[in-house]
């Protein structure tokens, strides 16, 4: 029995890359993105820069988030098109709407129901929601804000993503048959606060997995080869609170301008570009929701 049982895991170890270092509950948990076509909502005014979907951000976020929630509302009328019809068809996507009064201001409605989607839907399952913003999706210039201590950690030129040409159902196959890859690099990053925060000696641990993030990448990569359509090489972002007190706090905090690890295996594969992973104090925008897990904001 033991030599079957170590033979399962050698096996298991071959087709996941997170087999034995990644924690159970970060490995199998799913996370949920409320999307939104190029709007932006300033004062009283709503500016639609079109009814479509950003065709470059929605194939990011096919890739690392395994639910995306589109809110609708009434006032503000945006009807599903050929891409979102398909991309609910194929159970990638649900449309979530919220009726409004006719007293309620156009701005007023879209904004409310994109932070209400993002309520209600984080409410329901804690943790595993996030809100999409910036310039390509949902961008509202009074979304809650204010100085909350934390860091960030971004990754330049490190993430394969198929170029906006790449059919949508061959970004779905993708990502079924490559999800050990894509979750691998998302849980170096989700469980990255807790082992490098809590640790005690920061330094040490920061570089491990620095590592770890560094082979998630370059396994990414490596897959990434596999498509037959253009590829861009593409950045993340992430926020992360943090204790100001804690030995990281203050770390990160003498950092100044922020620090930069190079990556150069994932230089190598990518020619011609560097890859580095920087680590930074940073200012958080004031949750729409209490949270300890980053990505209430996708930017």
């Amino acid at each position: 029995l033991q030599g079957k049982a170590m033979g399962q895991a050698a096996q298991r170890a071959k087709t996941d890359p997170t087999f034995g270092r990644i924690p159970k509950d970060i490995k199998d948990g799913t996370r949920g993105l409320v999307i939104s076509p190029p709007v932006e909502v300033s004062g009283t005014s709503v500016r639609i820069r079109t009814t479509e979907l950003d065709p470059q951000e929605l194939r990011y976020s096919l890739l690392f988030w395994d639910e995306l929630v589109l809110p609708q509302n009434n006032v503000v009328m945006i009807a599903a098109g050929p891409i979102e019809n398909f991309l609910v068809e194929a159970g990638a996507l649900k449309l979530r709407r919220q009726e409004f009064g006719s007293f309620v201001h156009d701005s007023n409605a879209f904004a409310t129901t994109h932070i209400q989607a993002f309520r209600d839907l984080d409410a329901e399952t804690p943790g595993k929601w996030s809100l999409a913003t910036g310039p390509r999706s949902f961008n509202w210039d009074s979304l809650e804000g204010g100085d909350r201590s934390g860091f960030s950690l971004e990754l330049f030129r490190a993430i394969p993503v198929p170029d906006a040409e790449v059919p949508l159902q061959e970004v779905l196959e993708f990502r079924v048959r490559r999800r050990p890859e894509l979750l691998a690099l998302r849980a170096e990053v989700d469980s990255f606060t807790a082992s490098v925060v809590m640790a005690e000696n920061p330094n040490a641990e920061l570089e491990k997995k620095a590592a770890y993030i560094q082979k998630a990448c370059i396994d990414l990569l490596a897959v990434g080869r596999e498509w037959k359509f253009p590829v861009r090489v593409s950045d993340l972002k992430c926020s992360f609170e943090m204790n100001p007190g804690s030995a990281f706090g203050a770390m990160v905090a003498g950092y100044g301008g922020g620090t930069l690890i190079a990556m150069p295996e994932v230089s190598a594969v990518i020619a011609g570009a560097l890859s580095v992973l920087k680590i930074n104090a940073d200012f958080k925008r004031q949750p729409v929701r209490p949270r300890t897990t980053p990505y209430q904001y996708v930017y």
